[in-house]
């Protein structure tokens, strides 16, 4: 069995991935929430017989942020 050395550099990187992968499970998590509610006829009537409180703009600017954040994970965690 190897045992593996890690520098405290390469311990501070685990633990601000560690750190990123929770904070990305949860922005998942709520997008599965919002997809799942989209998918509810009954929230969708009322979702959208109201005033739209978003602009298609906004949720780009979401998604661009969320996809930051997993290439910034990724190359972490690749380097």
């Amino acid at each position: 069995m190897v045992n593996a050395v890690l520098t405290e550099e390469d311990k501070l990187i685990l633990r601000t991935l560690a750190v990123e992968i929770v904070e990305i499970r949860k922005q998942l998590n709520q997008l599965a929430e919002t997809l799942a509610k989209l998918n509810d006829k009954h929230f969708l009537k009322a979702f959208t017989d109201n005033k739209p409180d978003i602009t298609e703009k906004q949720v780009d600017k979401y998604q661009l942020s969320l996809q930051k954040q997993v290439d910034t994970a990724e190359n972490e965690f690749r380097y």
